[in-house]
């Protein structure tokens, strides 16, 4: 049966523009664990001081899942894992021309077969599993790849890796190189397939066809330019084709939303599995079809990951230009509201506006009179909001409020605005004053924005 090493936090945190804090590493992994991946790839420590104490934090966690530490072929590295407490340690290098010449400053392939060896052996001496990677493998050659498999072996690796750094192997290649592989060593081999070319998947099934051992994935696909293999549509295809059945698949969409929040990449609706329209029908053939018989026009039952089919009446109001006029509501309607002062104007919503993707209210409020508690219920959402407050004076002045953003506690004064990073908790309370607070949230429906 293969085994799943999730590298999100760390294989993730190479997609443009993404980091998570130790506390988003900790409850990512938490669910990881509780879907039921075999190792997770906590991040490389000696990156910062920062970074070694995210992955210690994993550590700590006494998960089931196996915690895996990267490092390049250097003590240094090696010792930063071993202080995290990880059971194992990534180590890779190139040994490809590409890399010889232009990453490991001109050394002959022996010079770098000796760094590899010393560093698995010393790895090994400090008590710790050890999977070594050939980066760039699928630009490699198979015979070199074949002698630094034997070298890793013999120098005491527990497991050899073949990474497809730049996407660029077709399921040909990595069928051949595993296979060429599985007759030459012992140990587990691993595969890590990046998806430049859009095969991320299919070569990492044809791994597994290929009796690998252990396949690398991300939730939602994150990674290094477009991106790894995508952990719910291997488990899913892993499921549905092969029948492989040891993960708890009701967990990807709780799986994948958090992590789109935290990671603030968006999926947009045509991802499979997780995105939007993956079980939306609109076709009325489809949906006549799909009322009498489901499997008409699905291959994936939804049930199985916790999700429902929907039956969409197509809308052509997408080209229109809609004009309505708010509606006084109760913040009460609202998950955890409480009414609070002023009163409150309903602008832009779904029920106002059935395609919309912002919800917008009004707040007017007038001879402030302070209490203790927000008006609101601490929370967050799984999407960017914003706070606008607009003092009633002629240069907007004239409204003073408080707003909690984290564990920072901000005095706004009018005119100001508070953006509202998705996954910020956050709250406010009025002051003193008069005029008007403006809450604005990129989700059509409020109460399911809220995480």
């Amino acid at each position: 049966m293969v085994k799943i090493l999730d590298t999100t936090l760390r294989e993730g945190e190479q997609t443009p523009n993404v980091k998570f804090t130790l506390e988003q590493k900790v409850e990512i992994a938490k669910l990881l664990d509780k879907f039921g991946v075999d190792y997770i790839e906590a991040g490389m420590p000696i990156i910062s001081q920062e970074d070694k104490e995210k992955v210690k934090a994993v550590v700590d966690l006494g998960l089931k899942a196996e915690i895996v530490g990267l490092a390049r072929a250097k003590i240094e590295d090696i010792d930063a894992v071993v202080e995290t407490g990880a059971q194992w340690v990534g180590i890779f290098c190139g040994i490809n021309e590409l890399s010889l010449e232009h990453k490991l400053d001109g050394k002959n392939k022996q010079e770098v077969y000796s760094i590899i060896e010393k560093s698995i052996r010393y790895a090994k001496s400090k008590g710790l599993k050890i999977r070594f990677t050939v980066e760039d493998a699928t630009r490699t050659l198979i015979e070199d790849l074949i002698e630094v498999a034997i070298l890793a072996e013999k120098s005491g690796a527990d497991r050899f890796s073949i990474a497809d750094t730049v996407g660029c192997a077709s399921p040909e290649t990595i069928s051949e190189i595993i296979s060429r592989l599985k007759k030459e060593v012992r140990t587990e081999i691993e595969v890590h397939c990046h998806n430049d070319l859009g095969l991320a998947l299919a070569n990492s099934l044809v791994a597994y066809r290929a009796k690998v051992d252990v396949i690398d994935a991300t939730i939602n696909g994150l990674g290094e330019r477009v991106g790894l293999t995508s952990l719910q549509e291997l488990s899913l295809a892993l499921k549905l084709i092969y029948g492989e059945n040891t993960k708890r698949l009701e967990l990807l969409p709780e799986l994948s939303h958090l992590t789109e929040v935290y990671s603030r990449i968006k999926l947009d609706g045509l991802r499979p599995i997780t995105g939007r329209n993956a079980f939306t029908h609109t076709a009325k053939l489809h949906k006549e079809a799909v009322i009498k018989e489901p499997s008409c026009y699905e291959f994936i039952n939804p049930e199985i990951i916790g999700r429902s089919r929907n039956l969409e009446a197509k809308d052509n109001s997408s080209s229109a230009c809609l004009i309505g006029n708010p509606f006084i509501k109760s913040s009460t309607e609202l998950t955890g509201h409480q009414e609070g002062q002023g009163t409150r104007y309903v602008f832009l919503d779904e029920r106002v506006v059935p395609i919309s993707s912002i919800y917008s209210i009004v707040r007017k409020v007038a001879n402030v009179q302070e209490d203790n508690q927000s008006h609101v219920d601490v929370h967050k959402h799984n999407c960017d909001s914003a706070f606008l407050f607009i003092g009633d004076s002629n240069d907007l002045s004239g409204l003073v409020c408080e707003v909690n953003l984290g564990d920072e506690k901000y005095k706004i004064e009018s005119p100001a605005y508070v953006f509202i990073p998705r996954g910020l908790q956050h709250s406010y309370r009025f002051i003193s004053g008069s005029g008007f607070y403006i809450n604005i949230v990129l989700s059509g429906d409020y109460n399911k924005s809220i995480l």
